[in-house]
């Protein structure tokens, strides 16, 4: 029989309100938006406004760069928005009392992309097939785990409460150096009475 080894009191929950998620894909909306026009405007603006063959325009080095950056602002402009949006995601994560929090850049997801996209065409769409699970290896690859912040909090307490106790602790030790006169006080007010 398996052993469960999480904590009894462990808690796991997703801390995400609608709101926030509401004002994530507008922005993932934006920002794509915004990338995909200048994309294609970066790729066809040499060949749309030359009147020659596409072939012509695409032999000239100007053309060539343009392309090359209308690419790398649309795939920007993919990688941006997923990127926004797994930081958002991982944040609301708590599992076993540990917050997660995604470290992962959106450059260095870029420049993954560009690599499988490449080995993508190189295999004729075979490579296809394990972007999914590449993306997800990366993901949790770059998540690291905290404790949460409340966690942080009940410890600010607990160390207060222990140094608390270790001042009634050096306090008590005066206590009993005044016992004895407090004793002998005693003894006295009852060697008066019996007198």
């Amino acid at each position: 029989m398996a052993k469960n080894n999480a904590p009894v009191n462990a808690e796991s929950r997703w801390d995400g309100r609608l709101l926030p998620l509401i004002g994530i894909v507008l922005l993932q909306l934006l920002i794509f938006g915004v990338c995909a026009f200048v994309g294609v405007l970066l790729v066809c603006w040499n060949i749309v406004g030359v009147g020659g063959s596409w072939m012509e325009d695409l032999q000239n080095p100007v053309t060539i760069l343009l392309v090359l950056a209308g690419c790398a602002v649309f795939g920007l402009g993919i990688a941006w928005p997923c990127m926004i949006y797994t930081k958002w995601d991982t944040k609301q994560i708590v599992v076993s009392n540990r917050r997660f929090k995604f470290v992962g850049t959106t450059w260095a997801f870029f420049w993954h992309c560009v690599l499988w996209t490449i080995l993508t065409i190189i295999t004729c769409g075979i490579y296809g097939l394990w972007v999914p699970v590449k993306v997800k290896q990366w993901v949790v690859k770059n998540t690291v785990a905290a404790p949460v912040e409340e966690e942080t909090e009940e410890t600010e307490e607990e160390t207060e409460a222990e140094e608390s106790e270790e001042t009634k602790e050096e306090a008590a030790p005066a206590k009993n150096y005044m016992a004895p006169i407090i004793i002998f006080n005693e003894y006295e007010d009852e060697s008066e009475l019996q007198m």
